[in-house]
């Protein structure tokens, strides 16, 4: 995840139990606990881990996603931003996050697949 290294600014060790939310069951992982979810299987492909969706539902597949190289560096700068925050029970959620939200919906086979629009 060598590529990940450069987005710094989750929250720090020791810090991430103390993110205050208007959900029990919001993330309280750090930006790199976060990329461990992420996996590039190619140069324009990734893939997330089942265990990344936060709340009651876990996902039921695992998500992939298709990206330029700009594009992937945006996409985890939003995802390092959102781990930034305090609050993550409103406001904007990192595309990452939507993907594997899918990938919770029931009746889903096989993927939850994001491509660029």
């Amino acid at each position: 995840m060598a590529d990940f290294q450069k987005y710094k600014g989750g929250l720090a060790a020791g810090e991430a139990g103390k993110a205050g939310s208007g959900y029990a069951w919001a993330s309280k992982r750090n930006f790199n606990e976060e990329c461990q979810f992420i996996e590039r299987v190619s140069p324009v492909e990734c893939h997330i881990k089942k265990g990344f969706a936060d709340g009651p539902a876990s996902m039921n597949v695992p998500a992939k996603y298709y990206m330029t190289s700009e594009m992937d560096e945006l996409m985890h700068e939003e995802l390092a931003q959102y781990t930034r925050r305090s609050d993550k029970s409103a406001g904007f959620l990192p595309c990452v996050k939507q993907l594997a939200n899918v990938a919770s919906l029931p009746g889903i086979v096989k993927w939850s697949i994001g491509l660029p629009d």
